[in-house]
Formats: C-alpha cells, sequence, structure tokens
C-alpha cells in the first residue's frame, strides 16, 4: 500500500496509525491502542487515559460504553459511539483475517488489510478535512474594501 498518507498530525504530535493495521490488535501494546484512540478520537487530550490504564489490545476490544465514560473519562456519547463502533470493526475484521489464514486464504487475509488500510486512509482524509475547516474558520472574515 504504497503511497498511502499515514502520518496524522494532532497537538503537536505524528501520529503514524496505518503500520498498527499490519499488526494483530491482540498484540497492541498500550502505547499503540492509545496512537490508534487519539487517531480516532482526533483528540490528543484521550491518549493519557488509554495509556494511564493501560488498555492494550485484547482489553480494547472488551471496553464498554460505561467504561469509556466512567474509566476513561469520555464524557461525549457521540465520540464514545464512535470509538465503540471502530472498535467493533477492529475485532470484525481481526476475526475476518484470522479465519481466512485458518482457511489457508491468504488472498482474502491481504483483502481484508487492504480495506481496513482505506478504511483509516478515508478516517485522515476526513480528519484534514476538518481540522483545515477548523483552521480556514479561524481565520478572520476580509473587511468590505
Amino acid at each position: 500500500l504504497e503511497g498511502i498518507f499515514h502520518l496524522f498530525w494532532l497537538g503537536g504530535v505524528y501520529l503514524d496509525v496505518l503500520p498498527l493495521m499490519s499488526k494483530n490488535v491482540l498484540h497492541w501494546s498500550s502505547a499503540d491502542v492509545a496512537t490508534w484512540a487519539t487517531f480516532v478520537l482526533a483528540q490528543e487530550k484521550f491518549r493519557s487515559s488509554f495509556l494511564q490504564h493501560d488498555i492494550s489490545g485484547p482489553f480494547l476490544l472488551k471496553l464498554t460504553n460505561d467504561a469509556l465514560r466512567t474509566e476513561l473519562n469520555i464524557v461525549s456519547y457521540g465520540l464514545r459511539v464512535m470509538l465503540i463502533q471502530e472498535i467493533e470493526l477492529l475485532e470484525k475484521t481481526h476475526h475476518n483475517i484470522q479465519s481466512a489464514q485458518d482457511q489457508g486464504k491468504e488472498s482474502a487475509a491481504l483483502s481484508t488489510k487492504r480495506d481496513l488500510y482505506f478504511h483509516f486512509q478515508n478516517l485522515m482524509d476526513s480528519r484534514i478535512t476538518h481540522l483545515s475547516s477548523l483552521s480556514l474558520s479561524s481565520l478572520p472574515s476580509p473587511s468590505p474594501p
């Protein structure tokens, strides 16, 4: 998947999320999960919560809406729903890849991984568009001549 943009600038940090997609989510470290969650939520402020609670890949797949709210302090219902949807996608993708590999269908596994890469590319594009619109909207309006 050469040529796919995979660095995302957020809060003074470059998030390199696409390399995570080549790893089995069950092998993600808490730093991997924190990077992924920061990207998905597009907010750096939640990174420390994922690190502090040592949320690794297996624990990520078990997170509930309630745990996101009470333990990780993600108050926004919309952000919690978005994160749960992305977690479900990761879990489904992991299952599909594992199933294809178990059946010796490497091309199906690669196709599933590619779909996940493109999903993340689309998320990145939407984040960039959103951040660009915020930057442009913060500029003062031109005054009439």
